[in-house]
């Protein structure tokens, strides 16, 4: 078995369901020119094109609560590492 096949057998089926939906997320906003110098997808440059209305909105219904108070925390690299931002 493979390390990848390791790993998809031991997740929550809630945790592949979740990594299947944000990889097609990614794809998408790469697809729609929302894409980086270095391959990533510009997921900043998406929120700010989406406008204050639109948040305001999502905020409203309650339905994003946790993201929006605790957002997830960004990959960087720094200091010849990865860290967190």
């Amino acid at each position: 078995m493979t390390p990848e096949q390791e790993i998809a057998n031991n997740l929550p089926p809630a945790a592949m369901a979740f990594f299947i939906l944000f990889s097609r997320f990614e794809c998408a906003l790469k697809r729609a020119k929302y894409i980086q110098a270095d391959a990533s997808a510009a997921w900043d440059r998406f929120g700010k094109e989406l406008g204050r209305e639109f948040f305001d909105q999502v905020k409203a219904t309650g339905k994003a609560k946790t993201l929006l108070e605790n957002p997830p925390k960004k990959q960087v690299v720094a200091n010849g590492g990865l860290g967190c931002v």
